[in-house]
């Protein structure tokens, strides 16, 4: 009886997941960024989706909203297009996500790999993986599940900002 006793108290202290959250992973806008006179279509794989026993995932739909708003704040593109009528395709493909176990500060990695075709010439003008983490300590949060979320999140959102920094120095037309 007091193993489980034990179990109940971890899983109430821990909670449930629950998935990243888009706004989180959205890039404050700092200033705007040289970028190019031509619109993006922008397509994202490799993510998860959350499940109600996992640790928090970024799924393909929430990074590319994060990613597009992110775009849409700094300007780095002239707009957000489908792909027939955008002069760049936009590839993001969630390589890898790290997350720990437990513990009371969370540090979360994750790399993802960029690729920009100019669709007009069928040529790749721009490739990065762009490795980044974030740190979440115990204090932000009670639930380590909240806190997994929050270094999720928070590593996300600096990929994307040095994306949008790397591909605003790349000078695209």
């Amino acid at each position: 009886m007091p193993v489980a006793l034990l179990l109940a108290g971890m899983f109430a202290f821990a909670g449930c997941s629950t998935p990243t959250q888009p706004a989180a992973m959205v890039v404050a806008p700092q200033a705007v960024l040289p970028g190019s006179s031509g619109t993006v279509a922008v397509t994202v794989s490799g993510g998860d989706e959350t499940s109600a026993t996992g640790t928090s995932q970024i799924s393909d739909e929430d990074f590319r909203q994060a990613l597009e708003q992110s775009i849409r704040d700094s300007r780095v593109f002239a707009g957000i297009e489908e792909r027939s009528d955008a002069r760049y395709q936009l590839d993001a493909h969630i390589g890898m996500l790290s997350q720990p176990m437990m513990g009371f500060s969370m540090t979360v990695s994750i790399e993802v790999n960029y690729r920009i075709t100019d669709l007009r010439e069928g040529t790749v003008v721009f490739e990065e993986n762009i490795d980044t983490e974030h740190t979440t300590s115990a204090g932000a949060a009670f639930a380590a599940v909240t806190r997994i979320r929050m270094a999720t999140e928070g590593a996300a959102r600096e990929n994307i900002a040095q994306f949008l920094e790397a591909v605003s120095a790349a000078g695209l037309d």
